[in-house]
């Protein structure tokens, strides 16, 4: 089995697989040769033997339904191997670009291409070359649309065209008037979800907190004037008196944006004299799922400090919550947690940060 390599500029954003999503293909397409092999066995013992007739009693016996039958009375093609392999095919096909998150990076159009002939069962055979050069595309395709996502949101961030002398992603910016009044404008408020998205494909990972926003902008503003890490460090924000909001992207994060911002406009002086840093942001974020129950999914009683969890207690994402109540000091009776404080504004504190207490 040859080893997986891809032979891409290592200096474009989201250009080459990460070292566990490389481990995953070449585990994908081990799998997929052994599958292959077995399939091609059946399909030899099926045929060559002339055993379908017997073959008819074990699916009959077993398939009858009411007066009908699931499978038709002739079974001549039931085992022909080409229809077998292009079902196997299209499987494989689709277990990779569903573990990779390919269907939210790269041009719909494309998608779109790949979902029909998914659906069709007519996808190429899953072997190493042509999995090889099918990541080439996929990836530039992602990095394409990256590169789109980035020019989208320096757009709406600077309100400008193009970039002008004074901007970068590594300077303070300011979205204007965010919050009016007692609401949040929502056409600003997708302004720092479409960041969110944007440096969470960045740092690769296989879920986001963006739909937290909302709550999370409300929570700053009630407590404004302070900075507060998002995601992990990823960015932080401030909330201002007069309905503002600072943003600060991380200096590694927004030195890759000017980079990507670059290739549009290489003749930006600023974006091209930008420079990183050496330091890496919290990239292990809480499970959204774990954030919504322990902000949702919960009732708390102010007056003794008691909280229950409404949710099966032997899901994972449970699991996982009552975990993080208990280091939040939360002590488990066997039916309610008992706290010595209210916890809720250290629950909007994590949900902001996206982080564990202590590396929040």
């Amino acid at each position: 089995m040859k080893t997986l390599t891809l032979a891409i500029n290592s200096n474009g954003a989201l250009t080459q697989l990460t070292d566990n999503e490389v481990t995953f293909v070449n585990e994908l397409m081990t799998q997929y040769q052994q599958d292959k092999c077995e399939l091609t066995e059946v399909h030899g013992f099926m045929v060559t033997q002339q055993k379908q007739k017997n073959m008819e009693h074990f699916l009959y016996g077993n398939i009858k339904d009411s007066d009908s039958y699931q499978v038709a009375d002739n079974l001549e093609n039931l085992f022909h191997l080409k229809g077998a392999l292009d079902s196997l095919n299209s499987t494989y096909w689709w277990r990779l670009l569903a573990k990779l998150n390919f269907r939210d990076s790269i041009s719909p159009v494309l998608i779109k291409e790949w979902d029909n002939i998914i659906q069709a069962n007519v996808t190429p055979d899953f072997e190493n070359d042509l999995v090889t050069k099918t990541l080439q595309d996929l990836l530039t395709s992602r990095h394409n649309e990256f590169i789109k996502k980035t020019e989208t949101a320096f757009k709406k961030l600077s309100g400008l065209k193009t970039p002008g002398l004074d901007f970068s992603f590594d300077t303070k910016m300011k979205i204007a008037l965010l919050k009016m009044g007692d609401g949040l404008s929502p056409g600003k408020l997708s302004i720092i979800c479409e960041l969110r998205l944007l440096l969470n494909d960045l740092l690769g990972r296989e879920f986001h907190q963006a739909s937290t926003t909302y709550k999370n902008i409300e929570a700053l503003f009630e407590g404004n004037d302070d900075w507060h890490a998002m995601d992990g460090g990823a960015l932080r924000l401030k909330a201002c008196n007069n309905g503002d909001i600072e943003v600060v992207i991380h200096p590694n994060l927004a030195h890759k944006l000017n980079i990507a911002l670059f290739s549009l406009y290489p003749n930006s002086t600023q974006l091209n004299n930008a420079q990183a840093t050496s330091v890496e942001p919290i990239e292990k974020v809480i499970d959204v799922s774990v954030i919504n129950l322990i902000t949702e999914g919960v009732n708390f009683d102010s007056s003794n400090y008691r909280l229950t969890m409404n949710a099966d207690y032997r899901d994972e994402i449970a699991k996982s919550a009552r975990q993080l109540l208990e280091v939040l000091g939360g002590k488990f009776s066997g039916q309610h947690y008992q706290f010595d404080y209210d916890p809720r504004s250290e629950f909007r504190r994590i949900a902001i940060s996206g982080t564990m207490p202590e590396v929040a």
